[in-house]
């Protein structure tokens, strides 16, 4: 019933949200969103796909610094948005998160990429997309004067998944092949933060928790991007076991084993993969602290460069349920935490451009 409960929240949240946004069109928004800043390219598609008539969904903004102030060009943050893969949109931050970065000379690309649908496109899609943004911007490094082997991503939620799977998941990867005009493409993650996000589809006894969005087996074919015909049970689902059971039953075009573990960060995280940071509500109902906790703890087994934050009483938009409760850090205390995380680690060890 809680799982069900908490589903319905989000989706409802999802709804209004998007019924909220109805009334002004995406160029509205993005107007309001941008305002001020002059050195932005707009709406820059970086793919086409076959059958896919949306080009917003394949584009972003680029919001540049307006000076170059280091020699091989600006890093580049890749803000990643949430909505549980299947809503949301790009147009959501302001301009002090934006002039945090290109105050000191680093460039944020805004991505939009295809929602997972039911029979349409999957979690493992938007993350194709992911990678190709970043492919497209590696590609294109000279034209907008980027620096590639410094690129970071950032997300909440959903975005924060993908922000992990982005980073840490191979270029060359057989299942993230993407655009063919972008092949070979290698652009460089040098950090990651992640809010609440989603570390893995599999071990829900480390994991998860009662309740939360990988527990619904719905979610986990739209996801994916298949179907089943079986139900499992709720305990079927919390057990590792009951998990992988489940997994192997959905049918999709590519084995869903494979699919599963390309989207699961757990599986990718080594000695080697960049510094990352994971900011997470103790109190999250729709994606478990457990997950960030396991996931701390496979960095040290690994390792891994990993520092979690936890939110004392946070929720999943890290605000409290509880008025007599106040959550451990403030909004604007978790914004500056993840941008200062990635601002540092992007300008580690960079001299700037001599006059």
């Amino acid at each position: 019933m809680k799982s069900t409960l908490a589903l319905l929240t989000f989706l409802l949240l999802a709804a209004s949200l998007g019924a909220l946004h109805a009334a002004e069109t995406a160029k509205n928004r993005a107007d309001r969103c941008y305002n001020g800043f002059s050195n932005i390219v707009r709406d820059l598609q970086y793919k086409t796909v076959a059958d896919f008539a949306d080009p917003e969904q394949l584009s972003m903004d680029l919001i540049l610094p307006e000076n170059t102030l280091y020699p091989n060009g600006a890093p580049v943050v890749f803000y990643i948005h949430g909505g549980g893969w299947g809503g949301g949109e790009r147009f959501v931050l302001n301009k002090n998160t934006f002039q945090n970065y290109t105050n000191k000379g680093i460039a944020v690309a805004c991505i939009s990429y295809r929602l997972a649908s039911k029979g349409g496109s999957s979690a493992l899609d938007c993350l194709i997309d992911c990678k190709d943004a970043a492919r497209f911007l590696a590609k294109n490094a000279g034209k907008y004067n980027l620096d590639p082997s410094r690129f970071a991503t950032t997300g909440h939620s959903a975005g924060g998944h993908l922000s992990l799977c982005t980073a840490l998941v191979p270029n060359n990867h057989p299942l993230l092949m993407g655009d063919p005009s972008l092949a070979g493409q290698s652009p460089v993650f040098v950090c990651v933060s992640a809010l609440a996000p989603l570390v893995t589809l599999y071990h829900p006894e480390e994991a998860d928790g009662n309740g939360t969005l990988s527990m619904n087996t719905d979610k986990f074919k739209q996801i994916i991007g298949g179907t089943s015909a079986e139900q499992p049970t709720k305990d079927a689902m919390a057990s590792n076991a009951g998990r992988e059971h489940y997994i192997s039953s959905i049918q999709s075009k590519a084995p869903t084993s494979e699919i599963a573990k390309t989207l699961s960060p757990e599986f990718w995280l080594t000695k080697m993969s960049p510094p990352v940071q994971v900011i997470h509500g103790t109190e999250d109902s729709l994606i478990s602290i457990r997950g960030a906790r396991y996931f701390q703890s496979l960095a040290g087994e690994r390792g891994a460069k990993v520092n979690t934050i936890e939110v004392e009483n946070g929720l999943h938009n890290f605000r409290s349920k509880d008025s007599q409760k106040t959550p451990g850090y403030t909004e604007q205390e978790i914004e500056q935490m993840s941008s200062g995380f990635l601002i540092k680690n992007l300008l580690e060890g960079l001299q700037p451009k001599t006059k």
